[in-house]
């Protein structure tokens, strides 16, 4: 509604209550009533749009609440989580980390008894070769005695003849055994 629309609604209504009549006005006192009674629908008619745009307003302000509302119980839940998560995460960590240290004194300690002259092995062995290995390990001395003690110089391959007979000789491999296996004795 405009200003001059205002203006003309508040002096009729005032010419109303009053009941004073301008002279020309009592000339037209029909187009009066008329011009009031289409002024006083219009005003009806915005009246009820405004109920409605209210109600509208009204329910869009109840569905945003409840979202509202919906958000702030997942926000809580996620909180929630993110705790639980972080405890399971020191948790695991500090499982890890006791796993770990034992870890690190269990080869330490192993450390210690190959620096003392223990000969506990650092891990499982495995022979993938399909031969048994020998029930005591050859000393340094044994494995000297397998190879020659003279001053011949000898290829590779001989040397390797002579390391591979020592091998064999620590696991309790003989000759017969070998039955010409590799085609030399």
């Amino acid at each position: 509604m405009t200003t001059e629309q205002q203006a003309f609604v508040l002096f009729l209504s005032d010419e109303l209550l009053k009941g004073i009549w301008v002279p020309n006005m009592q000339q037209n006192e029909a187009a009066l009533r008329a011009r009031a009674a289409h002024e006083l629908r219009r005003l009806h008619a915005q009246t009820q749009a405004l109920i409605v745009e209210n109600e509208t307003l009204h329910a869009e302000n109840e569905t945003l609440r409840a979202g509202y509302d919906a958000a702030r119980l997942e926000i809580a839940s996620l909180q929630e989580r993110v705790q639980q998560l972080g405890q399971l995460a020191r948790d695991v960590n500090a499982r890890r980390v006791t796993e770990l240290e034992a870890r690190i004194a269990e080869l330490e300690a192993q450390l210690e008894a190959i620096g003392a002259g223990g000969v506990e092995p650092l891990r499982k062995r495995e022979c993938l070769h399909q031969i048994t290995e020998p029930q005591v390990p050859l000393t340094s001395e044994q494995l000297i005695e397998c190879i020659p003690d003279d001053d011949i110089p000898r290829s590779i391959g001989e040397m390797f003849l002579i390391f591979g007979s020592a091998i064999e000789a620590a696991h309790g491999i003989t000759a017969a055994q070998k039955g010409g296996q590799y085609g030399t004795d």
